[in-house]
């Protein structure tokens, strides 16, 4: 039951680290309402897609982490 706990979570934290470190835009473009034309910069997008690389890694290591349990 816990192996397959683990690589459930480990599968869905690899992939939405994917999608964020591919395109984090959907989840970081949280624009001003009185400003709308100003665009998300490049700093934050990075920061965003670190932190999908991140969780992707994360979501990686549960899953080899539930082949030895």
């Amino acid at each position: 039951m816990v192996p397959i706990l683990l690589v459930s979570i480990g599968s869905f934290l690899g992939t939405v680290g994917v999608l964020v470190a591919y395109d984090p835009s959907p989840f970081c473009d949280f624009r001003d309402v009185s400003h709308p034309e100003s665009a998300l910069d490049s700093r934050s997008r990075c920061r965003w897609r670190l932190a999908g690389l991140v969780c992707a890694v994360l979501g990686a290591a549960t899953v080899v982490a539930a082949l030895f349990v």
